[in-house]
């Protein structure tokens, strides 16, 4: 009796159903796509650089368990597969072993190519850590639905802590940052998420040993419109800011303690002549008179002038006609002439303002002093006109005119006045003894006026 018939392999079940090419192309095209599936796993696991924000260690054991699982999985199907190859009909198995050695060789293709750009990865996460070591900087980035935020290794680093790999909640993130810094930081990060748009805020991180660190949450949306960004150190920066505001401070109480100080030692210098002019001989008298205009003169340049020059520069067109209403202000002439100021916008540096101002306040005092006759009015045109090269200052009175061929030195201390103010602003001064007479004082530019543009005469 013959025995119950045999079953045949499943190879030589599909050689005689669709012949002996046919299965052995069937049987070819899963047997080699399978190991091509295998090796990209396995390529992809070895080049795995672990959680974004995970820590390395931990990104290299879960690779490292990867790449043994595929290379087990990878030689069990290829036992499987010789197996199978020995089963096959011999006219079928070349065919078998050209189609698996086709896949093969396409896998092997798709893994190289899949390994540079894993490892063009690599490169760019070190890059990445590298940068952030070096710009002392960390990676952030919210998560959905308010559930916190997630740092990078570096984030942790500059607020002091060990790196977590889990995410942070918004209370306990608030929790290592300075208390007084808490609202400005919500507000900050309210404001960015109702407007959509990017995120800076400043605060202090508590320091575990003591003390704080001033960090900057800097970010923008990102694609599901949560914010992701930079934590930067800004201690130093911050701190310099803080002591250079410190110094600016000092240097503004100590200004103004100066011009103080200043200010009353004219007025103490007033108050001096005044009394010398009570006791001395009337010969003496019209001298000490003339000291104490001029004295009372720079006196109204001082306290005019320095309030004003806080940027290093004074504003002509409003500095020359309220100093010349000043001046016209405290003359003890009755009545006052009336003044006509016509000044082009110019600024010019405190020091040259100040020889203007002076020049400006002799010029005035020697106009009403002998320009018409007691109880006469009279009227006075102040201009100043602006050019490429330099600037004039005309002062006009239509009183009776200046002696005839008065020459500098021959009119008084007055006249060297002007001439020592003109002479240091480098400058030329013409006086017309008219009538009307007129004083001229030319003087060229230098690097700290600046005309606004499109901007003509006043």
């Amino acid at each position: 009796m013959s025995g119950p018939a045999r079953e045949p392999p499943p190879g030589r079940l599909l050689a005689r159903a669709a012949g002996p090419a046919q299965g052995a192309a069937l049987l070819a095209a899963p047997l080699g796509a399978l190991p091509a599936l295998l090796l990209l796993l396995h390529v992809a696991a070895a080049g795995q650089p672990g959680a974004r924000f995970g820590r390395p260690a931990a990104g290299r054991r879960r690779a490292g368990r990867r790449v043994a699982g595929g290379i087990g999985a990878a030689l069990l199907l290829l036992l499987g597969e010789a197996l199978l190859l020995m089963a096959m009909p011999d006219a079928a198995r070349p065919l078998l072993l050209a189609g698996a050695l086709a896949a093969g060789l396409l896998a092997a293709l798709l893994a190289g190519l899949l390994r540079r750009q894993l490892e063009a990865e690599r490169r760019l996460h070190a890059w990445q850590r590298q940068s952030e070591r070096l710009a002392g900087t960390g990676r952030w980035h919210a998560l959905p639905g308010g559930g916190g935020l997630m740092l990078s290794p570096a984030a942790w680093a500059l607020l002091g802590r060990p790196a977590e790999a889990a995410p942070i909640s918004a209370g306990r993130f608030h929790t290592l940052l300075h208390p007084e810094d808490v609202g400005g930081l919500r507000a900050a990060l309210r404001e960015a998420h109702a407007q959509g748009g990017p995120l800076r805020a400043e605060f202090r991180a508590l320091r575990p040993g003591g003390g704080t660190r001033w960090l900057e949450l800097a970010g923008e949306p990102g694609p599901g419109g949560f914010h992701q960004g930079l934590l930067l150190d800004i201690d130093a920066r911050k701190q310099a800011r803080l002591d250079c505001d410190a110094a600016l401070a000092r240097q503004e109480r100590l200004n103004r303690e100066l011009v103080h100080r200043v200010r009353n030692n004219f007025q103490l210098m007033a108050s001096l002549l005044r009394l010398q002019q009570r006791q001395a001989a009337p010969a003496a008298a019209p001298a000490l008179a003339s000291a104490l205009r001029r004295v009372q003169a720079m006196a109204l340049v001082h306290a005019d002038l320095y309030p004003d020059a806080a940027d290093g520069a004074v504003r002509l067109e409003d500095y020359l006609p309220r100093l010349a209403r000043a001046v016209l202000a405290a003359s003890a002439r009755r009545p006052r002439p009336v003044l006509r100021a016509e000044i082009a916008p110019l600024a010019l540096a405190t020091d040259r303002a100040l020889l203007l101002g002076l020049a400006l306040c002799e010029a005035l005092d020697n106009a009403l002093r002998h320009a018409w006759p007691p109880g006469a009015p009279g009227r006075l045109a102040l201009c100043l006109q602006t050019e490429p090269a330099g600037a004039e200052l005309l002062l006009e009175d239509d009183g009776r005119g200046l002696p005839a061929g008065l020459a500098f030195g021959q009119g008084g201390l007055g006249h060297l006045v002007l001439q020592s103010c003109a002479q240091q602003l480098q400058g030329s001064l013409l006086l017309e003894a008219g009538p009307p007479a007129r004083l001229r004082l030319r003087f060229p530019r230098d690097g700290h006026e600046k005309t606004p543009p499109g901007e003509g005469r006043g």
